[in-house]
């Protein structure tokens, strides 16, 4: 099941380029059909589809973040590369909660902490997902 619409993707694309998040490269080598197919929303392929929409539909602010960690993990390599995945994860999520939302704003800080908890969850237990290169 897609979780995204190409309009929905072309957003995500637009919005990555726009923060400057760190690895936004790597979606130069997919088209948009192609990011549709790889982008399942914020958690790992094995979650249920259901689950994964509901802590998308918690985590908004977070889902251009996912899709370009999803992209990641379509490429897959070392396991440098996959902690590197992980901390842009991080810092990307830093990038998108202080777009989002101003200083003074709670859920600045809470998508802040959401970016790294999910970040160190995918250290601790994504690594059995990380492809090898290709």
């Amino acid at each position: 099941m897609c979780h995204y619409t190409l309009e929905e993707i072309r957003n995500i694309r637009r919005t990555v380029n726009e923060l400057g998040f760190e690895g936004r490269e790597i979606l130069e080598k997919y088209s948009d059909e192609h990011l549709r197919e790889i982008c399942n929303g914020i958690g790992p392929d094995w979650m249920p589809d259901i689950a994964r929409d509901v802590v998308s539909a918690m985590n908004p602010t977070l889902e251009p973040v996912a899709a370009l960690h999803d992209a990641a993990f379509c490429e897959g390599g070392s396991r440098e590369q996959f902690l590197e995945a992980n901390r842009c994860f991080a810092v990307n999520g830093t990038l998108a909660a202080k777009a989002a939302y101003s200083w003074y704003d709670p859920r600045r800080y809470r998508v802040m902490w959401q970016a790294r908890k999910f970040a160190v969850i995918c250290d601790r237990f994504g690594w059995t997902a990380w492809p090898p290169q290709r």
